[in-house]
């Protein structure tokens, strides 16, 4: 369960996307940093991820998922086209390949838009709920899960209290240890 603020807003619909005279509902569309394809393990059929640079300067890019690649661009290349999401422009330079075997088993995963996560913020300010995903080194879960919490902790999100509780994957592949270069701040969603 997401980690929940004093004052935070209630989680929104899911948004739909949109394409010359075609329109995809319940898409996901977080923002996320670069690192979110390698930490979820999202591999992409076309395209790249965005980088660094196009988080920072806020440019508005997007990957996009499989079945929203497939729904709007069945017969072209999607690679530098135009979507409207939540009234919002995105040039996709991405597309992701089809999920298998899901954890969550989540319909919305390949009808994703993620976007740089500056990028989400310029656009949905009043969003301020996050999830954060880490990947752990091999055998140090517990180790991860510490240091997580502490950090935490320091921005002042205490367990069981009303923002919510610390609650980890059960699936060693999603949460298994605190690894700084492979953790992904982002989905304000």
């Amino acid at each position: 369960a997401p980690i929940r603020l004093p004052g935070q807003n209630q989680r929104r619909r899911l948004p739909s996307a949109r394409y010359k005279g075609h329109e995809m509902f319940g898409i996901d569309h977080p923002g996320g940093l670069p690192s979110w394809a390698r930490v979820l393990n999202a591999r992409m059929a076309k395209g790249r991820f965005f980088t660094e640079i196009e988080n920072l300067h806020r440019l508005d890019v997007a990957v996009i998922g499989w079945d929203l690649a497939e729904g709007f661009f069945p017969t072209e290349d999607p690679l530098g086209k135009t979507i409207l999401v939540e009234g919002v422009n995105y040039q996709v330079i991405g597309v992701m390949e089809k999920r298998k075997g899901q954890f969550f088993r989540d319909e919305s995963a390949d009808k994703t838009v993620v976007v740089p996560y500056r990028t989400y913020q310029k656009h949905h300010p009043q969003d301020d709920e996050h999830f954060i995903t880490v990947q752990a080194y091999p055998g140090m879960k517990a180790v991860a899960e510490d240091q997580v919490r502490e950090v935490l902790r320091y921005y002042g999100v205490q367990p069981g209290a009303d923002n919510g509780d610390f609650n980890t994957s059960p699936d060693k592949r999603n949460f298994s240890a605190w690894r700084g270069d492979r953790a992904n701040s982002g989905g304000a969603k």
